[in-house]
C-alpha cells in the first residue's frame, strides 16, 4: 500500500472550520477523539486544490486507523474515491486529530452517500436546509426517498419543476452535516431548530396522499 503525495488535496481542518461555523462543520468531541483506538473508523475532508466542474470541492471518506503516536494518526482508505485521483481504496492516509470530521467506532453510516435527494434551489443557493422528508415512493434505485427544503418555499414555487434539482447525500452534508443523523435513523420528516442545533423529528406530520 503506498502513501500518496496530496497535490490534488488537502485535509481539512475541522476544528478550525468548526471554530467558524458550529452548524456547518460538526466535530467529535475531545473524548471521542481521545478514545480512539487502532481499528476504529473515522472520516475526513479531502478538500480539492482544483474544485470540479460540477461544483464538487471536497470528498469525504473513512478510514479504519491503523497506528496512533499522539497526535499523530494513520489509516487505510475505505472508499473508492470519485473524483480524486491521486488515492484509491487501500491507501495509507497520514493525518491529525484536526483533520478528524466523525467517529464511527462500531461500523459505518447506514446509507449510501451516492444515492440522490431532491433539492430545492433555495436551499442550494443559500448553502442551508432546515426542512427534509422521505418517501418510500423512489424515482429509480439511486433515490434515497429524502426530499430537502431551505423551508419557506410555497406551492408555487415547488410546483415549479426547474425549482428542484438532484445532488448526492455526500454533496448535501458538505453543507449540511447536521443531516447524517436523520439520514441514519431514517424517519420521515425532520426541522431544523436553532435553539438546540439540531434536526428535530416531526412526529406529528403526515405525509401526502397519492390518492
Amino acid at each position: 500500500m503506498n502513501k500518496p503525495n496530496q497535490e490534488e488535496y488537502v485535509l481539512e481542518d475541522v476544528v478550525k472550520k468548526n471554530s467558524e461555523n458550529p452548524r456547518k462543520f460538526i466535530i467529535p468531541t475531545v473524548d471521542e477523539i481521545d478514545n480512539l483506538k487502532v481499528g476504529n473508523s473515522v472520516r475526513l475532508i479531502f478538500a480539492m486544490q482544483t474544485p470540479q466542474d460540477d461544483g464538487c470541492s471536497a470528498e469525504r471518506m473513512w478510514l479504519t486507523i491503523t497506528t496512533i503516536k499522539g497526535d499523530k494518526f494513520s489509516g487505510k482508505l475505505e472508499n473508492a474515491p470519485y473524483y480524486l485521483k491521486s488515492i484509491k481504496c487501500g491507501d495509507i492516509i497520514d493525518f491529525r486529530k484536526a483533520n478528524i470530521a466523525t467517529v464511527i467506532v462500531k461500523g459505518t453510516p447506514k446509507f449510501d452517500e451516492q444515492q440522490l435527494v431532491f433539492i430545492s434551489k433555495r436551499a442550494v443557493e443559500n448553502s442551508e436546509i432546515n426542512w427534509i422528508v422521505r418517501t418510500d415512493d423512489l424515482c429509480g434505485e439511486k433515490d434515497s426517498g429524502w426530499q430537502l427544503f431551505y423551508g419557506d418555499e410555497d406551492d408555487e414555487y415547488l410546483d415549479d419543476p426547474s425549482m428542484i434539482v438532484q445532488l448526492t447525500i455526500e454533496q448535501v452534508l458538505l453543507f449540511e452535516p447536521l443531516l447524517e443523523i436523520p439520514f441514519i435513523d431514517r424517519g420521515y420528516a425532520y426541522e431544523y431548530v436553532d435553539e438546540i442545533k439540531m434536526f428535530v423529528e416531526a412526529d406529528d406530520w403526515v405525509a401526502p396522499s397519492d390518492n
